[in-house]
């Protein structure tokens, strides 16, 4: 590997359902206004480059705790970019809605996204 590399290990799902190594290689890291995204995180910074809203559902469900529901598959690859740092979870939702509309409401933990 050479500087700005990342190696990448995708997950195969077996028969079992349980996960296996699956194939791997290596990919360029992603740089968002100077900022890593690979390695966002360790600065408690989020940065989206790209990213269908699916993907990011899913961190900010790990990150919030919460569940997001999607209503529309067509939604779920609606993409984004952003980097967000001391941001709670309505400020983001509020952010991404001004970037490329969404409709979504939240009943305590569990956001729906129409």
């Amino acid at each position: 590997m050479r500087p700005g590399q990342k190696l990448v290990v995708e997950d195969d799902e077996n028969k079992s359902g349980r996960g296996n190594a699956g194939s791997v290689k290596i990919d360029t890291i992603t740089i968002m206004d100077s900022l890593v995204a690979e390695t966002s995180w360790t600065k408690d910074q989020l940065v989206f480059a790209d990213k269908p809203l699916v993907d990011i559902a899913s961190e900010l469900q790990k990150i919030f705790g919460v569940k997001i529901i999607f209503r529309s598959d067509k939604m779920k690859q609606v993409r984004y970019n952003g980097s967000y740092s001391d941001t709670d979870l309505n400020e983001i939702l509020d952010i991404i809605n001004m970037s490329k509309p969404i409709k979504y409401h939240r009943e305590k933990d569990t956001i729906y996204i129409d």
